[in-house]
């Protein structure tokens, strides 16, 4: 029993990342008073985000990295950190 969980201490570790990679989009809209805005995604959808999480001072354009994570309306970006502008 001990020898298992030895091999196979690692796959626990990778599939942790497999369910939550780090993406990269683009904000496409993101409203000031809100706080509220949209990320578009490689595959053309967008998600939603918060100003409240992120690591910066938002602005359209910009190219983030965020994580994908359950809200209570459905998938929220998170973790929303500036990578640079376009």
């Amino acid at each position: 029993m001990t020898r298992y969980k030895e091999e196979h201490a690692d796959e626990g570790a990778g599939s942790k990342e497999a369910e939550d990679p780090l993406k990269v989009g683009k904000i496409e809209y993101f409203e000031k008073f809100s706080g509220a805005g949209r990320i578009l995604q490689k595959d053309a959808t967008t998600i939603p985000f918060h100003s409240w999480r992120t690591t910066y001072p938002v602005r359209e354009g910009d190219i983030v990295n965020y994580r994908l994570e359950m809200g209570p309306l459905g998938l929220q970006a998170v973790d929303v950190a500036n990578v640079g502008r376009l």
